[in-house]
């Protein structure tokens, strides 16, 4: 698989940059989705839609390391750190989706093969539409 770019994501705060940063990625996550299988297209949108708590309460430094993680072995300590966090909040009886085993274990294998699936998942945690 190739990669289709390679931009840093870094902490928005302007909502029109926000909205720019939508299109451009949902452009390119509805390409590269269309080539998925639907159950791991479900995958992604229910951990981007996970990450999205970490945006909505302005706390990005989870996405951000998401986003800028060039390794498979850094990927996997930070998801293991959202992971811990998002079973903390929800314990505490937060309004969180936790993702599943498979659903990890889906968004890991497909940055095997492209890390930069990952940048569209933290992309869309970002711009995802508000409930």
């Amino acid at each position: 698989m190739v990669s289709f770019f390679s931009i840093d994501i870094m902490p928005i705060h302007n909502e029109y940059l926000l909205f720019n940063i939508h299109i451009v990625y949902s452009v390119i996550y509805v390409i590269f989705l269309d080539k998925l299988e639907p159950e791991k297209k479900r995958s992604l949108e229910n951990i981007s839609r996970a990450l999205r708590y970490f945006a909505v309460n302005r706390n990005y430094g989870y996405i951000d390391r998401l986003a800028n993680a060039y390794s498979i072995i850094t990927l996997r300590q930070v998801v293991s750190e959202i992971m811990r966090d998002l079973r903390s909040e929800h314990d505490r009886g937060e309004p969180v989706y936790v993702p599943n085993e498979k659903e990890i274990e889906d968004l890991l294998t497909l940055a095997e093969k492209d890390m930069s699936i990952v940048k569209i998942v933290a992309a869309r945690a970002l711009a995802y539409p508000g409930e």
